[in-house]
């Protein structure tokens, strides 16, 4: 019975917060991400969803306004300093990462957002200098998930797990990214640096640190492995009117670096 309620409850809220669910929208998807096309009329006449749109040059334009005249923006780089380690990250660099976590937690709660999806590249660095993905985990910590590449359907994903979690564990938006070298029932899920810090396995080992693939390697990542134990991964998504949820279970496993480390010890 409590089992059967309990899905009931959680049944309800996914749907609770998916209909009539606003998305905030930061600029457009990235060129070549053609997997994250919508129908934004759909969404809306089907459901009720609606995009809520911001371009960058708002963004800009407000963030570098709250630099020089919102006190809470030292307050809360030194907050993010006191919590974190840093590597590559420098103190004007921290106060903007600051600077865009208010703004964005503002904005979401002035439009009334469930969720962002954001274009985290490559404009907004080239325009500030940092990246967003740590700030999207920390987002997603203070209960708006944040997407990548503008990927809305990704942010309705996002809104079902957290609904059907109860608000208990913030989601992670990952990529599939390579089978595990020596488990072939494992795979990496893998992103730039955006899941939630409450997520850390050790907070202590955790930094913020700089996006090491794409040059120059501006800050803004955070640095960490994630706690194991049961996960959930679901994809909402649609093509040609026809739309379907993608819904597995699985556990965390040791990576192939945490193996080689302990056979060493």
């Amino acid at each position: 019975f409590e089992r059967g309620l309990r899905s009931f409850l959680a049944a309800a809220a996914v749907v609770k917060k998916f209909t009539r669910a606003r998305i905030g929208q930061i600029s457009t998807r990235p060129p070549n991400f053609y997997t994250v096309i919508i129908n934004e009329q759909e969404l809306l006449a089907r459901w009720g969803i609606e995009m809520v749109p911001l371009d960058l040059a708002r963004l800009e334009r407000n963030l570098l306004e709250m630099l020089s005249r919102d006190a809470r923006v030292s307050a809360e780089a030194e907050a993010l300093r006191t919590r974190l380690s840093r590597q590559g990250v420098a103190d004007e660099a921290l106060r903007k990462i600051a600077a865009l976590k208010l703004f964005l937690a503002d904005w979401a709660a002035q439009e009334e957002l469930q969720a962002i999806a954001f274009k985290c590249h490559e404009d907004l660095p080239e325009m500030l200098g940092i990246y967003p993905c740590f700030v999207n985990g920390e987002l997603a910590s203070l209960g708006v998930p944040v997407t990548c590449e503008t990927d809305i359907h990704g942010a309705l994903s996002a809104i079902m797990l957290q609904a059907a979690a109860g608000g208990a564990t913030p989601p992670f938006f990952a990529d599939l990214t390579v089978r595990h070298p020596t488990h072939d029932n494992a795979e990496l899920l893998w992103h730039c640096g955006n899941f939630p810090h409450v997520l850390a396995k050790d907070p202590g080992k955790s930094f913020l640190g700089t996006h090491f693939i794409i040059p120059p390697h501006r800050p803004g990542t955070g640095n960490f492995e994630i706690k194991g134990g049961e996960i959930t991964i679901a994809r909402f998504d649609g093509l040609r009117g026809e739309y379907s949820l993608l819904m597995g279970h699985g556990r965390g496993t040791q990576g192939i670096i945490a193996i080689q480390a302990s056979e060493r010890n």
